[in-house]
């Protein structure tokens, strides 16, 4: 237990941050591979919850047996660390109840959170966690929300209590425990908007995603347990000036990282003199580490893999001996940087039209990532923090190529290539008004496109005239139809050709319908369409007979 007069509380970084914010992946289109991936980073964040339980439970007993030694001196701060302990594992069983609700809503009763199937589902988040049949009660998201800031609000006013005083340990807290909403920078492309933090962690987020993020949060519960009951034991006897016991600890603040960023931490000893300055020896993969006078450090990681950190403090006793404090080994890994890239509409890009993409890296702001086409093509940022893709030349394949700038270096993090094709042919239609009811049984005209068959004369002496769409698609393309042709057969089987420049019936069309009886057929064929990539295309006819 790390103790002292006036103990330096290190920074305290979201562990797994790099790992647990891929909002890259939140696109439509995440692949199985990536979601497998999230698997991994929550059985890993699982192991460390169960490490951070494992190492406070015995802190929990360190403390107790000081105070069945010293009920007078340790009897308050043992009965503040009773109530931190059953506020800690309320808060995490709150979080495991989410994620088996989660997991239920998702899979059925038979879910299971740590053997997810719908795990590229991104509106379970939205419907389990943020929607509320009343408007006027808080929803799931809501009440986790305010469990979070109930328990940061304990740890700063019961156990900090002097913010000023312990200010490194306060800040440490309040950003492991942040719920603030997140307001874009100054200067962004959305300037002013903000997003609550229930919604960064629910909302168009996969379930399969969801879940280590939770798993992130009770992390940061555990982590701020551990330095609270650390600083509640320290604080006991403080004004003391004799002291009989010391212990090493080694903080790191991540335990996952991206390569080519750095491991920082803090090698401490507890209940150190003040008139005394202790010697660190701090070593990573057997490599030694420049540590300053507070004991921080700071290590580039140019290389993915585990890493280990050991080493021990010297201090120099009373009797002028140099006494050696060993802190137990630490491990953490390194990742590689990756781009996620990904039409959020089709597989490939149209050329000629506008194509939206969703582009990010995981765990770097999007105001840092620069996304470009090979050819040089059209890349238009939005305002919603998406792109707008526009190919030049179809058939032919084209790559995006995605840098991120890094602790201000801009590197390469992926390339991604794309299939270039051609706007697919639109099918022709003859459009006339239809009567329909909307939902409050009023009577209402909508467009009805015919495409072949037979059909009324009224409404074809109605009709709009012809018109071209792509049929089953939800790509919103706008086709303007420059010509047709009608053509007509008398009682002897002679052809009779009437054309339109445009996509109206002319006067002669609606003379040559008005004279065929029922049963009589024509074709409107030689229909050219112009799309929004400039080619003009042919389209099959449409045959009609008089119903």
């Amino acid at each position: 237990m790390s103790g002292g007069n006036c103990p330096e509380t290190p920074r305290q970084k979201m562990i797994g941050m790099m790992y647990l914010f891929l909002t890259a992946m939140l696109a439509v289109n995440v692949s199985s591979t990536v979601l497998e991936g999230f698997i991994l980073v929550d059985k890993s964040l699982q192991t460390n919850n169960e490490i951070f339980a494992k190492n406070n439970k015995a802190a929990y007993s360190h403390f107790e047996l000081e105070w069945n030694e010293n009920k007078q001196k340790y009897d308050e701060a043992w009965q503040i660390a009773l109530d931190l302990q059953k506020r800690a594992n309320t808060m995490c069983a709150s979080i495991d109840s989410a994620k088996w609700f989660l997991a239920r809503k998702a899979d059925g009763e038979e879910g299971d959170p740590n053997h997810l199937k719908a795990m590229d589902n991104v509106d379970i988040g939205y419907s389990a966690m943020l929607y509320t049949v009343d408007p006027k009660k808080p929803s799931r998201g809501d009440l986790l929300k305010s469990e979070i800031k109930e328990y940061r609000r304990f740890l700063l006013e019961e156990i900090v209590v002097d913010e000023n005083k312990f200010s490194d340990l306060a800040d440490a807290i309040k950003k492991s425990l942040n719920t603030d909403d997140v307001k874009a920078e100054k200067g962004s492309h959305d300037e002013g908007s903000v997003k609550h933090w229930e919604n960064t962690i629910f909302e168009n987020i996969p379930v399969g995603a969801i879940m280590p993020l939770l798993t992130k949060v009770q992390s940061d519960i555990r982590n701020t347990e551990a330095m609270a009951i650390a600083h509640l034991f320290g604080q006991v006897g403080a004004a003391d000036f004799s002291v009989n016991k010391f212990e090493a600890r080694l903080i790191i603040d991540s335990k996952y990282l991206i390569k080519g960023s750095s491991q920082t931490g803090m090698a401490l000893l507890g209940a150190v003199d003040s008139t005394k300055r202790p010697t660190y020896e701090v070593f990573v993969n057997n490599n030694p580490v420049s540590v300053d006078k507070h004991g921080a450090f700071t290590y580039p990681t140019n290389t993915s893999g585990k890493y280990e950190i050991t080493g021990s403090i010297l201090l120099e006793g009373e009797d002028g001996e140099i006494n050696k404090y060993t802190f137990p080994a630490q491990s953490f890994e390194v990742g590689e940087l990756n781009a996620t890239v990904s039409a959020t509409k089709m597989n490939v890009l149209y050329a000629g039209v506008e194509n939206p993409m969703s582009i990010s890296v995981p765990g770097i702001a999007s105001n840092s990532v620069t996304p470009r086409l090979s050819d040089g093509s059209s890349l238009m940022l939005q305002s919603d923090g998406s792109y707008i893709a526009k190919p030049k030349t179809p058939g032919k394949d084209i790559e995006m190529i995605v840098t991120a700038t890094i602790d201000g270096n801009t590197q390469e993090v992926g390339r991604y290539p794309f299939r270039v094709k051609a706007l697919p042919p639109p099918t022709a239609f003859v459009q006339y008004p239809k009567e329909a009811k909307n939902a409050s049984g009023k009577t209402i005209i909508l467009p009805e496109n015919f495409q072949s068959g037979r059909l009324k004369k009224r409404d074809l002496l109605d009709a709009y005239g012809v018109v071209a769409e792509l049929l089953d698609s939800d790509f919103e393309v706008k086709y303007i139809v420059k010509s047709f042709e009608m053509v007509f057969y008398d009682t002897m089987g002679n052809a009779k050709t009437y054309k339109s420049t445009g996509s109206k019936f002319t006067n002669d069309q609606v003379r040559q319908i008005k004279d065929l009886s029922r049963g009589k057929q024509f074709f409107i064929s030689n229909v050219r369409a112009v799309g929004p990539d400039g080619i003009e295309k042919r389209l099959p006819p449409i045959d009609v007979t008089i119903n």
